[in-house]
């Protein structure tokens, strides 16, 4: 990667080091962090001044939901909403991405126990219903997934159900990685075909490039058997 990086050019470093860090943080199952500090101190070296004004704006983009992901992992509400308020300004409250940064806060940050999380059950499941591109529909049927296991299992097995039959893009490194997480919480939603569903799921986190997943999955897997 530095090889690579060093023959690029300025432009092209800069987008591959950006790719590189939403890599690290998707490598992870659903109930870690990840390496957020090895992405954060990536994210304070990206020089985007080389890039196109079409470049620089998807970049920008990018290090907001890099931001805005690493601060609902780290449960920090206030920078989470700081995070998309500043995105807004350059869209609008209806931008699709600040809707579904929206959604995800209200999803995760809110009180397991509490109304409000039932309320942002109810409105992640209906904007996956509208979400159009497979990819985005997927994700975020499976932050839905990981927000009903905590407190209603059969409710996310039949969220999971709904996502089993979508045609993933399996030539992209993303739908490779989503659909290792579909087999992961297979197997932490059905306990009887668990370790089956796990061992593919290890194999499928492998071929999307999530080594530190497919570890920490096997992990698990020998404590298990």
């Amino acid at each position: 990667e530095s090889k690579a990086q060093s023959t690029a050019s300025k432009a092209d470093a800069a987008r591959m080091h950006l790719s590189r860090l939403a890599a690290m943080l998707d490598d992870r199952l659903p109930n870690e962090d990840g390496d957020l500090n090895s992405v954060e101190k990536g994210l304070s070296t990206v020089n985007i001044g080389n890039l196109d004004d079409a470049d620089k704006r998807s970049a920008i983009v990018l290090i907001a939901m890099l931001r805005h992901r690493m601060a609902i992992l780290r449960g920090d509400g206030d920078t989470a909403t700081a995070v998309r308020n500043d995105l807004a300004e350059l869209a609008d409250e209806s931008d699709p991405i600040i809707d579904r940064m929206s959604h995800l806060e209200a999803l995760h940050l809110s009180d397991p126990e509490g109304a409000k999380r039932l309320e942002a059950e109810g409105a992640m499941r209906r904007l996956v219903g509208r979400t159009t591109d497979i990819l985005q529909r997927v994700s975020l049927g499976l932050a839905l997934v990981e927000a009903q296991a905590r407190s209603n299992p059969p409710g996310a097995a039949t969220t999971l159900e709904t996502l089993r039959d979508l045609p993933l893009p399996l030539d992209q490194a993303a739908g490779r990685r989503l659909d290792a997480l579909l087999w992961y919480w297979h197997g932490e939603l059905e306990s009887t075909n668990r370790l089956a569903y796990w061992r593919e799921a290890i194999l499928r986190f492998r071929r999307a490039e999530c080594p530190r997943a497919a570890r920490s999955l096997t992990a698990i897997l020998h404590k298990a058997l």
